[in-house]
């Protein structure tokens, strides 16, 4: 039998010992073919046995040597990405997947595995750009869609999160843990809704005539022209508030965060750079204009803080 034989054996063995659980065989038999002699597919399933093996030592090693024996390999830059992700080492896993996405933009896999290593240095904004990336190239990828619904859950944006639950459903219907996630935004919409804010109810007038008849010092006597030029103010204010809030929150989603993406990929592909960089100066625009909007509020809400003292040194 040639060596050629000998390896061909040697694969179809240790790629049936893997998928039958039996990862540690696979790779003591994997690892007996020289370094010399290793093809890349002999590498991929060396490394891949490790990993399901728990060794993520030697799984480390082989592709790191991979990503030097072939370094156009993307799967290597991927896997390895995988590994130090898997041992916590998040922010070398950012700058290895970096460079699988250099090498393959349209690379699916790459752009989900970056966005678990953005998630483990809490950077969540460049973990759902990464995690959109990845649905973007393949929609049906539904661990991308799930970690996505996780985040929005954490921050809250319980619409955006039930969607996404939702859609994992419709890729893999009957998920365990999807219907889980679900459950949990539904009762949190449910609590959202017993907690709403009171800010549209009516004044208790029977309490207001307790608490003002006994004293009737505590009510501020003032003229006609007086009250009408503090609903004016209030009306203004309120106006230029909700009309600077409604700037921002047009600002926040999906723009700021397509902008954040946008510089991320420039971050990462050195031709984008050079072709064009208008993402930088959207996102300096847009932080201008949140900036100012922070400043318009600040100064209106310090105008009716101004009146009420003003107010309440006439008592």
């Amino acid at each position: 039998m040639s060596e050629t034989d000998d390896l061909q054996d040697i694969l179809k063995d240790s790629t049936r010992l893997i998928r039958a659980g039996q990862a540690a065989e696979a790779a003591t038999l994997l690892a007996a073919v020289p370094e010399s002699e290793r093809t890349e597919l002999v590498a991929m399933l060396l490394g891949t046995a490790h990993f399901q093996a728990g060794n993520l030592g030697e799984a480390q090693n082989v592709f790191e040597w991979m990503t030097r024996r072939f370094p156009l390999e993307v799967d290597a830059w991927v896997n390895l990405g995988c590994v130090l992700s898997r041992q916590e080492e998040f922010r070398k896993a950012v700058d290895v997947l970096r460079r699988a996405v250099q090498r393959n933009k349209r690379c699916a896999e790459a752009w989900y595995n970056l966005g678990i290593a953005q998630k483990g240095l809490k950077s969540d904004t460049m973990a759902i750009s990464a995690y959109k990336e990845a649905l973007r190239l393949r929609p049906d990828f539904a661990d991308a869609m799930m970690n996505l619904g996780r985040i929005y859950l954490e921050r809250n944006s319980l619409q955006q999160a039930q969607k996404c639950f939702l859609d994992v459903l419709k890729i893999r219907p009957g998920y365990k843990r999807a219907e889980a996630h679900l459950e949990k935004v539904r009762s949190q919409q449910q609590q959202r809704r017993k907690t709403a804010s009171p800010f549209g109810r009516l004044v208790d007038l029977e309490q207001l005539e307790k608490s003002t008849a006994g004293n009737p010092e505590q009510r501020r006597q003032v003229s006609a022209a007086v009250r009408q030029a503090e609903r004016d103010l209030c009306r203004e204010v309120s106006r230029g508030v909700r009309a600077v809030a409604r700037q921002i929150a047009t600002q926040l989603d999906p723009l700021l965060r397509d902008q954040l993406h946008g510089v991320e990929r420039l971050l990462i592909d050195a031709d984008a750079r050079i072709r064009d960089n208008s993402a930088v100066q959207d996102l300096q625009t847009t932080t201008r204009k949140l900036r100012n909007g922070h400043e318009t509020i600040t100064a209106a809400l310090a105008r009716v803080r101004s009146h009420l003292a003003e107010s309440e040194a006439l008592k």
